[in-house]
């Protein structure tokens, strides 16, 4: 597709509306969805969207999750159904944004009030069902779409165009502008979307110049201090901290930071208010942990950033064992949401955390787990490799720990993608996995990670283990919302099976749940670029080599990079990808950048190619550059360069289409649908574009 004529506007992705109603508002639902249909918005509706043969419940739950929002038809009979009031409990519980249109006085039962609190409606006037759909449609467009505020808001600078051609990083510079600007008109919108309808109608609000102020109902959890005496244990603090976090991220109504985002301050030199400020919080739990033979103190204080005031403090000092530590860090989780709970009033609801028993009575077990998991997150090969020897040892000392079984699984099968391990270890990781889940079914992790084992098993499988990986993949979202690998590992089965819009809105839903997911951010370029979007991907590259995060897979937009004249770009990419196989460099580099690379000069590049021995995983990739399409005889899966679709010779190609076959895509789609870019061709054959 051409770059320029055939390029979405960044941000313009539709998104997924499910429509909730109740029987005797059929009519009225239909209208709203074919109005917001005709406004370019996908909506999700019942029956018309039940997969035939399938569970009707689980459907609506699929849709659910996967909707970015909610359209209610509020009438008389809906606060009467049982159904629409658990789609809304639903919705609220996946802090899904739920958008109503009242058909009529109403009067709310507490459960909807509850659920409705933080929600606007749009009352249908006198010009009817339509016209109110209409409103409906501006509301959420203003909500899912930021670039409407800026089509309308930045003004052409005139020069990208003039130094197309230019070799100098001036074009990187100018996307990394253009970024920011999308950023901050983002931001803009959504908080236009949160004033009231009469504001959204355009006849009451002005839009204010102040900036956003945080949710009251806001809060990121630092890094706990390690204070012990040796100042070894890190793993150990930085645990309590993140199990803090991940109860209050399980609250209702309680906006959270991710880890990610949080504990990259750990060393920061900025003052509470400014971490608060980046991170778009009120409020900041930060604290020490001081572990002295069989005791520990850990104490915790609540700060209000934008006061910059302690709120609360409090110290435990408990003799350490399992019970203790659940119970201390259940009372800090309590004692926040009941703190901020009476301080902001009624302007927020937030639901009391959930209590938990401890998963482990075995303490050596538990700090084991801790570590294991600290080098988890952690990744690189020798954080691997030690994680797998802690957590062998976790449950050696308790073989009933559900958590340490599901993170000894995940290090020892995703060793595979680091060149880690053999084939024994993969099969124990399988193991341990199958042991989680058969001792607590209610893990999240474990399932997406055997998600990754179904996929593994399509070559050898056919199109079933695409359909298992996909079922175990919904079910890790379905017991932990809040799981953004689940969210990305999705979106990357999505986009190899070819549903490149749905990969987008899985990356955009991760990062809402994690902003600072740099990978998810690389997959949604990747995703961009195979949609036709280059300006957008080489934006999304922009800002993650911004902040620092170096991908591999970066290499796939080398070619979209020289493209826009950037040599050094493009020659960088390459660079960072085939470090370890020098020759190949320079000859894709002059695939790229000199027209005058002649068929003899293919030829020694395709032979240098052919022969590196230690960048075989990006092999693949390299005969792209080259359009030596007939040599590629074997595509992985990441990234799924199938879907590249620049040349009109590699969409033809014997060696695309095999890649298909190997992956049995064409089975799958045969079975849930083909792909836009795709369609079947006669009984037993398909076409790509």
């Amino acid at each position: 597709m051409d770059e320029h004529s055939g390029e979405e506007k960044v941000g313009a992705i539709a998104p997924i509306l499910f429509v909730s109603y109740a029987s005797q508002d059929t009519a009225v639902a239909d209208t709203v969805v074919a109005a917001l249909e005709r406004a370019g918005m996908k909506c999700w509706i019942a029956p018309r969207d039940v997969v035939p043969g399938a569970l009707y419940a689980d459907e609506i739950v699929r849709a659910i999750n996967e909707a970015q929002a909610v359209v209610l038809i509020l009438s008389e009979y809906a606060v009467a159904s049982p159904h629409v009031g658990k789609e809304i409990e639903r919705a609220s519980s996946k802090r899904r944004r739920i958008v109503a249109l009242r058909t009529g006085a109403v009067s709310l039962p507490r459960a909807f009030e509850y659920f409705l609190s933080e929600s606007h409606w749009i009352d249908v006037g006198p010009g009817g069902v339509e016209a109110a759909a209409a409103k409906l449609a501006e509301a959420i467009r203003r909500h899912t779409d930021p670039s409407r505020a800026a089509d309308s808001s930045v003004p052409s600078t005139g020069q990208s165009s003039s130094r197309k051609n230019t070799v100098s990083r001036s074009v990187w510079l100018l996307v990394g502008s253009v970024a920011l600007a999308s950023i901050a008109l983002a931001y803009l919108a959504v908080d236009h979307f949160r004033l009231p309808i009469a504001a959204v109608d355009g006849t009451a609000a002005k839009t204010s110049a102040v900036a956003r102020a945080p949710p009251a109902a806001s809060i990121a959890v630092l890094p706990f201090s390690d204070l012990s005496v040796e100042g070894n244990q890190v793993y150990f603090s930085d645990g309590i901290a993140e199990e803090i976090l991940n109860v209050l991220a399980h609250v209702n109504g309680l906006k959270v930071a991710s880890r990610t985002s949080s504990f990259q301050f750990r060393r920061s030199d900025l003052g509470i208010p400014a971490i608060a400020a980046r991170l778009d919080v009120r409020h900041i739990l930060e604290g020490s942990v001081r572990k002295a033979g069989s005791t520990v103190r850990i104490t915790a204080q609540l700060i209000d950033a934008s006061t910059d005031q302690h709120e609360w403090s409090q110290t435990f000092d408990r003799p350490l064992t399992t019970a203790n530590l659940f119970a201390i860090q259940d009372e800090i989780a309590k004692t926040i949401v009941d703190h901020l709970a009476a301080t902001i009033g009624g302007t927020a609801n937030v639901a009391e955390p959930a209590a938990r028993k401890a998963d482990t009575a075995d303490q050596d077990a538990y700090e084991l787990y801790l570590l294991g998991r600290s080098l988890f997150v952690a990744r690189s090969k020798q954080n691997l490799v030690s994680a797998a020897v802690a957590l062998k040892a976790a449950v050696a000392k308790d073989p009933k720990f559900a958590r340490a079984w599901e993170m000894l699984g995940a290090v020892l099968v995703l060793e595979r993608s680091w060149d880690v391990g053999n084939e024994r270890d993969y099969q124990a990781g399988v193991e341990a996995i199958d042991t989680a889940v058969r001792l607590d079914p209610n893990l999240s992790l474990a399932y997406a990670v055997r998600a990754e084992v179904k996929e593994y098993t399509v070559p050898s499988r056919g199109a079933v283990g695409w359909e298992e990986a996909s079922d175990d993949l919904s079910r890790a979202i379905e017991h932990d919302g809040t799981n953004a690998t689940a969210y990305l590992w999705r979106g990357e089965q999505y986009a190899t099976l070819g549903y490149l819009e749905r990969a987008k809105q899985d990356y955009q839903r991760c990062l809402e749940i994690d902003p600072a997911y740099e990978l998810a951010r690389r997959h949604l370029a990747l995703a961009s670029l195979y949609s036709g979007q280059t300006t957008e991907a080489l934006r999304l590259l922009e800002a993650g080599l911004e902040n620092g995060y170096p991908f591999l897979g970066d290499v796939v937009l080398t070619p979209a990079v020289a493209a826009r004249g950037d040599r050094v770009g493009a020659l960088s990419l390459l660079v960072s990808t085939y470090v370890d196989d020098p020759q190949l460099i320079r000859p894709l580099f002059r695939a790229l950048t000199e027209p005058a690379f002649s068929d003899r000069d293919r030829e020694d590049a395709v032979a240098l190619v052919k022969g590196a021995k230690n960048s075989r995983e990006f092999v693949p990739v390299a005969l792209l550059i080259l359009k030596a399409y007939d040599q590629i005889v074997a595509v992985d899966t990441d990234p799924p360069i199938w879907w590249d679709r620049a040349d009109a010779a590699w969409l033809r190609s014997p060696s695309r289409k095999g890649a298909f076959e190997r992956w049995h895509l064409p089975d799958y789609w045969r079975k849930h649908g083909f792909p836009p870019q795709c369609r079947p061709t006669g009984e037993s054959d398909f076409e790509c574009r």
